[in-house]
This record gives structure tokens, sequence and C-alpha cells, in this order.
């Protein structure tokens, strides 16, 4: 989810997307840049490329429950996130997961 906001710039009021994440980078959404489920990607306003933001969120596991989080430098040998406990920072083994 984003939050929009009313920024003051050179005299007169601008509507912008602020990344609700770091809530610092201003960010834009183009039609034509989608992910594989069809949402829109946010892109960095200055630069027009994908915008990822370095402070991560938790969210639970589908199958047990418990709060993970994904670090982009904690990677598995082909190059995907591992899931990591938001306890101990350590990867999580789901014991529901079948």
């Amino acid at each position: 989810m984003v939050v929009s906001r009313l920024i003051q710039m050179s005299n007169e009021l601008e509507p912008v997307i602020i990344c609700d994440k770091c809530r610092i980078t201003r960010i834009c959404f183009d039609g034509s840049k989608r992910g594989y489920t069809g949402k829109l990607i946010p892109l960095d306003y200055r630069t027009n490329e994908v915008h990822e933001c370095d402070i991560g969120y938790s969210f639970p596991c589908r199958h047990c429950n418990e709060q993970i989080y994904l670090d982009k430098k904690v990677l598995s040998p082909l190059g995907v996130r591992i899931p990591l406990n938001c306890t101990d920072g350590r990867a999580h083994v789901c014991v529901k997961k079948t």
C-alpha cells in the first residue's frame, strides 16, 4: 500500500506518491510495467527505474502463521530469497509445510 501526499515544489502543489515502506522515495507507476500477477510495479520518480526499497516488512507464513521476512542479501544458490524468522533471523523451516 502506498500513501499519497502533497509536496510543496516550486510554489505549486504537486500530488506525489511516497513509498509506504521507506517513507522517503517518491514513486510513480507506469501502466506498461507490471509484475507477473498484473500488479503495477512502483518506479523511482526521478529515474523511472524499478524502486527496490531497502526497508522490508514482516508477514505471516501462509502455512504456520509465524512472522517471517525476506532479506535481499540472504539468497538460495538459485538466487531466490530465503524467508527468515523475525525472532532470531535464521532461515524459516515451516513445521506445517507439506
